[in-house]
């Protein structure tokens, strides 16, 4: 019988991995993992209140805000007079859908993806978006 397939007694098991604890290297990654503290909204004790507290997590969730300014900015363009309100909530909906469409572009290309799956992404992305507005206007 060759060295290279002997049998392996229990307390080997982990030593010749290097790892010392007498268990199998599978069994080391199945330990649970410690819980993530990115969330954007945490529950039980672990949440914390304040007003500092949510500035902190609106300053670790940035890409998340980021992505909601378009609607606000030409919402207030509208509201200052820099823009003629008269269908201004069309111009919105159709730039908020455009930006769907290109996040999800973008994001498909940045994964590796191809043009054509990208365009399909992003498609599907501002259709979801859509999706969402009519079933939002059906529920009303």
């Amino acid at each position: 019988m060759s060295s290279k397939f002997r049998p392996v007694r229990r307390t080997e098991i982990g030593h010749a991995e290097g790892t010392g604890s007498g268990r199998p290297p599978y069994a080391q990654r199945l330990q649970p993992r410690k819980p993530r503290l990115d969330l954007i909204a945490l529950r039980g004790d672990r949440t914390q209140h304040g007003v500092r507290a949510g500035l902190r997590l609106l300053l670790s969730e940035w890409p998340l805000v980021v992505a909601t300014v378009p609607t606000p900015v030409l919402l207030l363009v509208a509201a200052w007079g820099w823009w003629p309100s008269a269908g201004i909530e069309y111009v919105t909906f159709a730039v908020n859908v455009v930006l769907l469409f290109v996040r999800g572009l973008l994001a498909a290309r940045a994964a590796g993806r191809t043009w054509g799956s990208g365009l399909k992404i992003g498609t599907v992305d501002a259709l979801l978006g859509l999706t969402v507005v009519v079933a939002n206007a059906l529920s009303k």
